[in-house]
């Protein structure tokens, strides 16, 4: 029961980390934080999905252990009750005792013949679960691993256009300021020329 609850938790995780991936690939960098969240979530279900599944195979294994060494000794009790009958019936004494208990043996046999069969079937289903359980998180870790890398390759672009319009903008504050330079010594120059026009003038009066 706990895997089940964790396997459905775990696969809704996914389908959840799922949808925002797709949010991610479409550019929503709001969704970047949350996205990486919800691909580190998925995984950490998936590996309580495979912890519960180890322990459901481990229960069930101790199952199969008890129900053979429990058939085992059902088996013994029945041969032990055949030979107290053959005993019984060997010397002529009344046998009904020994019938009743051979009867009984008989019934413990296939009650624990039974009992392995169910032990084996739950292992078998224990097993599946835990091969479930391990695809599980071999998805749920790819699809973080996809969304860390489609978050990584945003911010990686992110980064190269901020670095791009840094250098622009250095190259342009340059040419800016080489233009106020060039514009100063042209006013010094005109101002020479001014004074120089100025005392010309002057002279000539």
């Amino acid at each position: 029961k706990a895997a089940n609850s964790q396997e459905e938790a775990t696969n809704n995780l996914i389908t959840a980390a799922k949808d925002i991936e797709l949010s991610v690939e479409d550019g929503r960098e709001d969704t970047l934080s949350t996205a990486e969240g919800a691909g580190q979530d998925a995984v950490t279900a998936a590996g309580a999905y495979v912890d519960n599944a180890k322990e459901l195979v481990s229960k069930a294994g101790s199952s199969v252990d008890t129900a053979n060494t429990a058939n085992a000794l059902a088996e013994t009790a029945v041969k032990e009750a055949h030979d107290a009958l053959n005993s019984a019936n060997a010397a002529n004494e009344n046998n009904t005792a020994e019938t009743s208990a051979l009867a009984k043996a008989e019934d413990a046999q296939v009650a624990a013949a039974t009992s392995v069969t169910k032990a084996n079937s739950a292992k078998a289903a224990a097993d599946e679960e835990l091969e479930n359980a391990n695809n599980t998180l071999e998805a749920a870790t790819a699809l973080d691993t996809a969304i860390e890398a489609a978050t990584d390759e945003i911010v990686s672009a992110d980064n190269a256009t901020a670095l791009n319009a840094a250098q622009y903008a250095a190259t342009a504050q340059g040419a800016a300021n080489t233009a106020a330079t060039t514009a100063a010594a042209a006013q010094k120059a005109a101002n020479s020329q001014e004074e120089a026009t100025n005392n010309l003038i002057t002279a000539a009066k």
